[in-house]
């Protein structure tokens, strides 16, 4: 049941956040509608339009390691509930990410409960889009003349 509930609620927060263009333009990963291939024209039409102007062009790219462990998810929430502000949803997603404990299970012997203080769980597809608003922000920090596109794979 939990699983069938989270998708129902991550398909009408995609719908919310698409519909009220929270979501940066740029941010072409796991968006319907909008391929990381779009993405990867963009990049090819400016590096021929460097070769055929004769300029340098330079790219950066960024692979985050446990992207998902090092999610600030108190920032998630604040960001969610600005948003979102209240109602069931905004409920639903902070009892999701708060309070999560886990256990590591060794040669039949269970450790002592310990607490996630950070990241989002994996494997839900709710994480994913919670995810996007996570790094949603990253693009705006980047000034023009920089261009940036963000493509994210998994």
């Amino acid at each position: 049941m939990t699983k069938i509930i989270e998708k129902i609620l991550n398909y009408r927060l995609i719908w919310f956040l698409e519909k009220n263009k929270i979501l940066n333009k740029e941010q072409s990963g796991f968006r319907q509608s909008i391929s990381t291939i779009d993405n990867l024209h963009i990049i090819k039409s400016e590096i021929d339009q460097a070769l055929e102007n004769k300029q340098t062009l330079g790219m950066v790219s960024l692979d985050i390691s446990k992207a998902y462990d090092s999610v600030w998810r108190y920032s998630v929430l604040m960001l969610l509930s600005e948003i979102i502000t209240n109602g069931n949803m905004n409920n639903y997603i902070k009892d999701f990410l708060i309070d999560r404990h886990f256990q590591v299970k060794v040669c039949n012997s269970l450790s002592i409960f310990f607490s996630q203080q950070n990241g989002i769980p994996q494997g839900s597809s709710l994480a994913v889009t919670i995810f996007l608003l996570a790094i949603n922000d990253i693009v705006e920090t980047i000034r023009t003349p920089v261009y940036s596109q963000m493509i994210l794979t998994f």
